[in-house]
């Protein structure tokens, strides 16, 4: 009777401990695999995380390798992940007021859309400018 006891304690134990790593909310502004998070999805279990600090400053091509060398799933953001990091810059921190390199993609071409952290204006970008760069990875 005491080792069913015993095991029914420790299945006990277990399951609060996957419950409540399960519960355990991720918040906007925590770190998290190697970034930190700056945008969730409704769910509150997927999202957006960026680098904690910029690559540099790069032209189009230069940025694009300098993203790919990051590793894997790390990328350039599109314009609306550079729009939501660019709301929510106060939670990661490290920004220049200048523009960051973002990309559009329309009908399968890829464009720069830079993006300036100071005013949050965005543009369409020369491929020759030079620009900070600041990668974003999906989770």
């Amino acid at each position: 009777m005491n080792r069913t006891i015993g095991k029914l304690l420790i299945a006990m134990v277990i399951g609060i401990a996957i419950t409540s790593n399960a519960l355990a909310q991720i918040k906007v502004g925590d770190k998290k695999d190697g970034g930190i998070v700056y945008w969730l999805d409704s769910t509150g279990v997927h999202g957006l995380i960026a680098a904690t600090k910029d690559l540099g400053k790069f032209d189009w091509d230069a940025a694009v390798s300098a993203c790919k060398k990051k590793g894997a799933g790390w990328h350039l953001p599109d314009k609306d992940e550079l729009d939501r990091l660019y709301k929510n810059k106060q939670n990661v921190g490290g920004f220049a007021s200048g523009n960051y390199w973002g990309s559009a993609d329309y009908y399968g071409v890829t464009f720069p859309s830079p993006q300036n952290f100071g005013n949050g204006v965005q543009g369409k970008g020369d491929k020759n400018g030079i620009y900070s760069v600041r990668t974003v990875r999906a989770f």
